[in-house]
């Protein structure tokens, strides 16, 4: 069977670990002796997949968060 989403909604989401303070490693199970590379953050990071092709995305986001900043909303809804 093949499906694809029609919409999604990000709720305080992380959506780009490469900006995250410290890497946002520790999300990903990553810690200062063993960093997450460059190239595992961004495969991570719901950005780096936004394409024309992506379906209408919801995001809620406080902005009063003081675990994810909501720069990481506003940067995502910008794209």
């Amino acid at each position: 069977m093949h499906w694809h989403a029609v919409a999604a909604v990000g709720w305080y989401g992380i959506y780009d670990f490469t900006t995250m303070s410290g890497g946002g490693g520790a999300y990903l199970g990553c810690t200062t002796a063993a960093p997450c590379s460059v190239d595992k953050l961004k495969a991570e990071s719901p950005i780096s997949y936004v394409s024309e092709k992506t379906p209408p995305i919801l995001i809620m986001h406080g902005i009063k968060d003081t675990t994810v900043p909501v720069k990481q909303a506003e940067d995502f809804y910008a794209l």
